[in-house]
């Protein structure tokens, strides 16, 4: 995946061939200004852009039109709207094979919940496909999402309720159980309602810094949305410096060299997730 092993990392040198064009003139550090990738507008709020630094073709970003916003915030009512129309637009296209195809959107929330850009932004993607039908992520095998060993906050979707909703109407309900749920990831992590640990007195410095204490990780499709409190974007220098997104999470390992892979067999996914989150298991809300 020679695109995503460009993909430029927080703190990393960004000298590479691929990140040498000049930055947006608004501010973002997201270069979304090449008319090549531009996909739409979504409603008044977002973008949609092809991902340059993808796993899959395609791959999307969604990007807030206001490049002041950060990805340490929680995601709000506009931006659930412009995900819900997003999946809604994308799902039922079929793909080459003539199959019905469906997506997900993720957003990493904060450093230590994978994100590895300010510009307040989420993901979208094709579910990922086996050659004998789906290879499901983890909340659509039977049993599996039980077993996790970390905290995560999941709520069913009635597609066949939401659907009959109007775009907007359908987004506000949608937002409002996502913030809901990022209570939830807060109060697991131990911070107060500013962000701020509960009984520290000093406040978070800067507008980046607000939020970064409630690291977290978002998983929404048409059936269901999941939040998870994190703690960590890797696990010390056991994952050979693999930073972990939420769809690693939830069983997509997107791995950039052989010997992450390898790593991630090495340590096991509930090794790695014991560190990557709060211990516990996971709550229907």
């Amino acid at each position: 995946m020679p695109s995503f092993r460009a993909k430029p990392l927080p703190g990393a040198s960004e000298t590479a061939e691929s990140t040498r064009r000049p930055p947006p003139s608004d501010g973002s550090d997201i270069d979304h200004s090449d008319p090549l990738f531009h996909v739409s507008n979504v409603l008044t709020s977002h973008k949609l852009i092809l991902n340059k630094f993808c796993v899959f073709r395609p791959q999307y970003l969604l990007l807030t039109l206001a490049p002041t916003r950060r990805q340490t915030e929680p995601l709000g009512i506009e931006d659930l709207t412009a995900a819900w129309a997003t999946l809604r637009a994308l799902d039922g296209e079929q793909d080459e094979d003539g199959r019905r195809q469906k997506h997900y959107v993720i957003y990493n929330g904060g450093v230590a919940g994978g994100s590895s850009r300010k510009h307040k932004h989420m993901q979208v993607l094709a579910q990922p496909r086996s050659e004998d039908g789906d290879l499901e992520l983890l909340p659509y095998r039977e049993g599996q999402m039980e077993q996790l060993p970390i905290q995560a906050f999941f709520t069913p979707l009635d597609k066949g309720t939401l659907g009959r909703m109007d775009v907007l109407d359908a987004g506000r309900f949608v937002g409002n159980l996502a913030a809901r749920q990022w209570r939830m990831a807060r109060d697991a992590l131990g911070k107060g309602q500013d962000g701020k640990k509960d009984g520290d007195d000093q406040q978070a410095g800067g507008d980046e810094n607000e939020d970064e204490a409630v690291a977290h990780n978002v998983m929404l499709t048409q059936d269901w949305l999941i939040t998870i409190p994190r703690l960590a974007a890797t696990v010390s220098d056991r994952l050979e410096g693999h930073v972990v997104g939420c769809q690693g999470v939830l069983g997509s390992v997107w791995c950039s060299k052989e010997e992450q892979l390898q790593a991630w067999k090495h340590v096991g996914l509930k090794n790695v997730l014991k560190e990557l989150g709060v211990a516990g298991k996971l709550k229907y809300c």
